[in-house]
């Protein structure tokens, strides 16, 4: 699992994901995802991922309640970007503040790799995600049509979103984590979001290469 961090939220402790952990990573992105469904009138890509390929390729870190998996994130290092593929938190955990702390535990891994700027998808149906998005600082910088076969609705649109790092923040105030990520020094060493998977992509590169939707 490697190292862990005590998120001082009760219980909850961030953790290493490894690839024991890509049946319990499947399976909360699955809940996590499942409102989504008839939204977007299809599957959302996270839901549609391999997560025992994804796991020996990106960086997942995971937020235990106890022994239950409540919350992840995964991501990817790009050039000069963290690619943020997927946020997800468990229905019954949701309304308690673990995604934003998981996207500011994305932040302290960004500052740790050196990467000054953050990026993540997401679909322009899931305002409330937007609304996230945009209170922690990610600003829109281009939407395209979803691309994919299953598609059923023309408002399907991939949002692409984008935070600079502010180097002068305190990372103990709201723009960061104020600890160290767990196992940070493997951030470093993971292959580039867009060589990593097919489902990562940049902005402005072709669509053929799907992007996942952070929830």
């Amino acid at each position: 699992m490697g190292q862990s961090w005590d998120g001082g939220q009760g219980e909850d402790a961030l953790v290493r994901g490894g690839p024991a952990d890509a049946e319990a990573i499947r399976a909360l992105t699955h809940a996590a995802y499942a409102r989504w469904v008839p939204v977007i009138g299809r599957l959302p890509l996270p839901m549609q991922a391999d997560y025992a390929e994804a796991v020996r390729r990106h960086r997942f870190d995971l937020l235990r309640d106890g022994d239950t998996l409540a919350a992840l994130i995964e991501t990817a290092p790009g050039d000069g970007h963290l690619l943020i593929v997927n946020v997800a938190v468990h229905p019954a955990r949701q309304g308690r503040g673990h995604g934003r702390l998981l996207l500011r535990h994305a932040e302290a891994l960004a500052a740790a790799a050196g990467l000054p700027e953050l990026r993540l998808y997401t679909n322009r149906l899931y305002a409330e995600t937007l609304r996230l998005y945009a209170r922690l600082g990610y600003r829109t910088t281009r939407e395209e049509p979803y691309a994919g076969p299953d598609r059923t609705r023309d408002d399907d649109v991939m949002v692409h979103m984008t935070k600079v790092r502010d180097d002068g923040t305190d990372d103990r105030g709201s723009g960061g984590t104020g600890h160290r990520p767990c196992g940070s020094r493997a951030a470093t060493s993971t292959a580039s979001a867009e060589k990593a998977s097919p489902t990562a992509q940049t902005p402005g590169q072709p669509t053929a290469r799907k992007a996942r939707e952070p929830a």
